[in-house]
């Protein structure tokens, strides 16, 4: 999570590090702008938002935001430092048709998001996208036997969104 700032706007939202690849093989973002387009790079500091997120922040493409770390904020004011934080361009808005994502999440460059994190040139995980959801477990369970249990954990979707189907399930029933 960070912190996006804009003309006395601020935000707690998620922020994905992403490739170049990634952003259509992965997320289908071009698939889904509403305003502007996908212009992510490791050169850049481009971002693209969701748009309910941009109504919040009152922004469109080609408007600047200030993203803002919470990694390092207690150093920051023990030792009277700024945070880390980042001046981005939003070249793009997106609409996925999900609120969670459309309202909380913001895609930059992996280098942006490394230097935010202060992870350097490591990074937090992976997702993958597969061809069919209901391979979904299958593959959760194939890789779980395939890594270290003390260093990686493999979720899913629908692990993270258990609440959101629980819901979708009493709705089938009414």
């Amino acid at each position: 999570k960070v912190l996006a700032y804009n003309k006395g706007v601020t935000q707690v939202l998620n922020l994905k590090g992403v490739t170049e690849q990634s952003v259509n093989g992965v997320y289908l973002l071009d698939d889904n702008m509403v305003d502007g387009g996908v212009a992510i790079n490791q050169s850049s500091s481009n971002v693209i938002v969701g748009w309910q997120l941009a109504d919040k922040l009152q922004v469109f493409s080609g408007d600047t935001l200030l993203l803002i770390s919470p990694s390092n904020i207690e150093q920051a004011l023990t030792q009277l430092s700024l945070p880390l934080s980042r001046k981005v361009t939003i070249t793009g808005v997106f609409s996925s048709k999900n609120n969670e994502y459309d309202d909380g999440y913001i895609f930059c460059s992996l280098k942006d998001a490394q230097y935010l994190f202060g992870y350097k040139n490591n990074f937090q995980g992976y997702d993958i996208k597969l061809d069919n959801i209901d391979n979904s477990n299958r593959i959760k369970k194939v890789l779980q036997t395939q890594l270290d249990k003390n260093n990686f954990s493999v979720n899913t979707w629908y692990d993270y969104h258990q609440e959101l189907y629980a819901v979708m399930q009493v709705e089938r029933w009414t």
